[in-house]
């Protein structure tokens, strides 16, 4: 004999329970401000005593209807989850500031509403987290990249449509776009080697290197196996850039150019005494992270958020949900760009 379907609880069932509005329980549900913190937490327990369940399709439609949208069609929200201990970590500019304006305007190009939602903040467990996404109607999640010390996520993406940005998450196992960083070096190599540099040097931080999968020291390497013997520099890697180890391997090796993801690294060679670019010439590998007259390679940064959101609307058209079988990544390759950091030789 078939069982009963469940009862749906209704907002009007919670309110009158918990003494409040309608209008409170459905703040209180979107843990909207605009309710006290103690009365966002006694309804959230209440609706769970009583089996509250939202329903996706309202949801989704009640987003539609909060949005000042004069045209275009709403095609649905898109979440933004923002893993950083900082809740404002993707507005401070650089890298993660023009991976979320990428995604944001690609979004609203294509008809999406972007929330960014902050799910480094300690008090949101994954479950939670997923009931979020869940009261809020959002059915698709952009993972942009993770804290250093982050490889993988408790957060059940089966029930939702999911794509990161660069190789940060290692789990779940989703489709990813990055930044083609082993060809970002080797397009920086044959343009300095161009310029008439003969002994270029990558340095790094280890923990950088790991983060994109020594993709950039494995392509530095590759390209060096190309150079005469007398001419390969050995890479510095390491866990501290700033040592007397550092300023060793430059005594000893005596690069001609540094090829270098950190801003940073541009400072330790002028306060080793050396002028850029009369002494050495210097390559930054993330050219949008610094000074924009400086040499380095273009990760076209906002185009790995256009890209993201092609990919996510992708599975929704597939309805592909959840991690895929066979995960893809998508490489986005870098431009060069000259400037005042190198010269010719």
């Amino acid at each position: 004999m078939p069982r009963p379907a469940a009862r749906k609880v209704s907002l009007k069932q919670i309110a009158e329970a918990a003494g409040v509005s309608t209008m409170t329980v459905s703040f209180a549900l979107r843990n909207s401000p605009q309710v006290s913190l103690a009365t966002r937490q006694r309804i959230t327990r209440l609706a769970r005593k009583l089996g509250y369940r939202p329903d996706p399709e309202i949801a989704r439609f009640m987003s539609y209807l909060r949005r000042d949208r004069s045209n275009g069609v709403f095609r649905g929200t898109i979440g933004f989850l923002n893993f950083q201990n900082n809740p404002d970590g993707f507005h401070g500019g650089g890298f993660y500031s023009r991976v979320l304006a990428g995604v944001r305007a690609r979004a609203e190009d294509m008809g999406f509403a972007l929330e960014e939602i902050w799910a480094g903040n300690p008090a949101i467990s994954a479950k939670r987290l997923k009931s979020i996404l869940q009261a809020r109607g959002i059915d698709s999640i952009i993972i942009p990249p993770l804290p250093r010390d982050a490889v993988q996520l408790e957060l059940d993406c089966s029930e939702f449509y999911g794509v990161t940005i660069a190789f940060t998450l290692e789990s779940p196992r989703l489709s990813r776009v990055s930044h083609d960083h082993f060809e970002g070096i080797r397009l920086a190599m044959r343009e300095v080697r161009k310029l008439g540099y003969k002994r270029p040097a990558f340095v790094s931080t280890a923990q950088s290197n790991a983060r994109v999968r020594q993709h950039w020291s494995g392509g530095f390497l590759g390209s060096s196996l190309l150079l005469p013997k007398a001419d390969q520099v050995p890479a510095y890697v390491e866990d501290d850039l700033d040592s007397r180890a550092f300023t060793a391997w430059l005594s000893r090796h005596r690069p001609d150019v540094v090829l270098s993801p950190h801003v940073e690294t541009y400072g330790l060679l002028l306060h080793r005494g050396l002028r850029v670019p009369e002494d050495i010439g210097f390559v930054l590998l993330d050219w949008s992270s610094g000074d924009p007259s400086w040499a380095g390679v273009d990760q076209h940064v906002s185009h790995l958020g256009h890209t993201a959101v092609d990919v996510l609307i992708a599975q929704r058209n597939r309805n592909e949900a959840g991690a895929p079988s066979h995960a893809r990544t998508i490489l986005i390759e870098g431009s060069w760009r000259t400037g005042e950091t190198v010269r010719a030789l």
